[in-house]
């Protein structure tokens, strides 16, 4: 078993001041920020969609996790949108396994 997670988890400064965790730039990072910060999922253009496939197929990402979290059903739907199928629920957590 391995695990990795795209772009990191660490605290780095922001423009003007503050900080974050969020890991830079990015299209799934900006969507789910967007996702979160939101009432309602946004929707996700088809240019969005195939710059975020793009994305996950060159860090070369074989499986998405969504765990538990306050903001998990709208990263759910989200991804849904993005990856185009339901994803498989295991212990609480949505999985989608990549071609």
């Amino acid at each position: 078993y391995r695990f990795s997670m795209t772009g990191g988890y660490a605290i780095r400064g922001l423009p003007g001041g503050g900080a974050t965790t969020a890991p830079p730039g990015g299209v799934i990072a900006s969507l789910a920020q967007q996702a979160e910060s939101a009432s309602l999922v946004p929707a996700v253009s088809a240019a969005a969609r195939a710059r975020a496939l793009a994305e996950l197929r060159s860090d070369g990402v074989t499986s998405v996790v969504v765990g538990p979290d306050s903001a998990q059903g709208k990263l759910v739907d989200l991804m849904t949108c993005v990856i185009g199928v339901a994803p498989q629920w295991s212990g609480g957590v949505a999985v989608w396994r990549l071609g």
